[in-house]
């Protein structure tokens, strides 16, 4: 040859210069450039999976895997990117093909089936594991979510346990028994120390509080939290003033503050049990000291 450049050689006399792997090589590229390649042998492969002709199956060429190995055997796999989306696995009529279910995006706000579907693998961690078992990453897993999108709507492990205690909280509502002292009692036992005893809620909501010492983040998701339902707990204290029990100057936010006050003392200082008759104490105290007409 009267002139041959160093690349040329190399090739002349490289691993390519019998077996013609290059020039197989370089006519896949000028054809995978173009959208062509063959099709036929897939068939099957498409009729089974439902996928469309142009997607073809992973298939292994010179080493490495065309497609990627996440839709092998018509599976596609449900990871939920950042942005929200969510991928699945359902089947059609005939139960042959699996095709993927994605759950989109709406920016910042919730996405309604992402957040229930994150809410859901969170009690469920939580009732199979505890709260020993309980993490960002764990719920993450569980619920087929990513990380950044859970770190968006709760900004902290306890500001999506307090989701989560708020759900099981939602399921007894505060009473309404027509008298002043019973709302109290059944407040007591059925929103605070009988709710906390003896379960999972009361070391869930002790964890938040722990936590909210240390995290400003926690610590404004538990004041929200417990602002909102101290304005229901309030509507006792107001009912009773409507119905002439109480004096009508009494202040509902701070006699409902001294009642959870009770409570949290009690959960925090690991005294739930044998609360009754205290419970019956305070009752009365806050009773006789609002009566309307206290000489009477």
């Amino acid at each position: 040859m009267p002139f041959e450049t160093e690349r040329s050689v190399i090739y002349r006399n490289g691993p390519f210069r019998s077996s013609g792997y290059f020039r197989y090589f370089c006519l896949y590229l000028a054809l995978a450039r173009f959208g062509v390649r063959p099709k036929s042998r897939h068939r099957a492969w498409h009729l089974r999976t439902g996928r469309p002709d142009g997607q073809g199956p992973p298939c292994r060429l010179f080493g490495f895997p065309r497609q990627s190995r996440a839709f092998e055997y018509g599976e596609a796999r449900g990871a939920e990117r950042e942005a929200g989306s969510r991928e699945g696995r359902r089947n059609d009529d005939k139960g042959t093909r699996t095709v993927a279910v994605r759950r989109g995006s709406i920016g910042a706000k919730r996405n309604p089936a992402s957040q229930q579907a994150i809410l859901d693998a969170a009690e469920a961690i939580l009732r199979e594991e505890g709260l020993s078992g309980f993490s960002i990453e764990a719920v993450a897993r569980r619920a087929r979510a990513g990380k950044p999108t859970i770190y968006r709507w709760w900004p902290s492990k306890a500001a999506l346990l307090l989701d989560v205690y708020h759900g099981f909280k939602n399921l007894r509502q505060f009473p309404d028994t027509g008298n002043f002292e019973d709302d109290l009692r059944g407040f007591l036992n059925n929103q605070l120390i009988g709710f906390w005893h003896g379960g999972l809620c009361g070391t869930v909501f002790r964890s938040i509080i722990a936590e909210a010492q240390s995290d400003p983040a926690a610590a404004e998701a538990l004041f929200a939290y417990e602002r909102g339902r101290r304005k229901f707990a309030e509507q006792i204290v107001d009912r009773a003033k409507a119905r002439g029990e109480i004096d009508p100057d009494s202040n509902s936010a701070i006699i409902v503050e001294l009642i959870a006050g009770f409570a949290w003392h009690r959960l925090l200082t690991g005294r739930l049990d044998g609360s009754q008759d205290d419970i019956e104490a305070v009752v009365a105290i806050i009773g006789a000291a609002t009566k309307r007409n206290p000489g009477a």
